[in-house]
């Protein structure tokens, strides 16, 4: 494994907890940014192993990482983009409103 950038080092220790969320239920069901392009699909299992690669390099550079297990999740395939759903704040935690119908639910 790769050593971790600097930038994903202050991201780990700056943060006191990750939340992340395992990528199960990941597919491309429709397209609501340019990124998503329904043509290619995903690789469910790149997507895992990228996943663990990524959690256990933050785990490796200090972060404690909390796994979300979201009933339901498998009606939002999005969810996996935790980082999108809340910004923190000291300990306050401000919800997305999602403009798009299929992430409104993520709540």
């Amino acid at each position: 494994m790769a050593s971790a950038s600097a930038p994903l080092k202050e991201v780990a220790m700056a943060a006191k907890r990750i939340l992340m969320c395992r990528p199960t239920y990941f597919q491309l069901t429709y397209s609501i940014n340019p990124w998503m392009d329904m043509r290619r699909g995903v690789n469910r299992t790149k997507a895992t192993e990228q996943w663990e690669t990524l959690k256990r390099t933050l785990e490796n550079c200090g972060a404690r990482i909390e796994v979300m297990e979201a009933d339901g999740a498998e009606s939002y395939p999005d969810m996996v983009f935790s980082a999108n759903a809340a910004v923190i704040k000291g300990n306050r935690a401000y919800l997305a409103n999602f403009a798009h119908p299929e992430r409104k639910g993520e709540r």
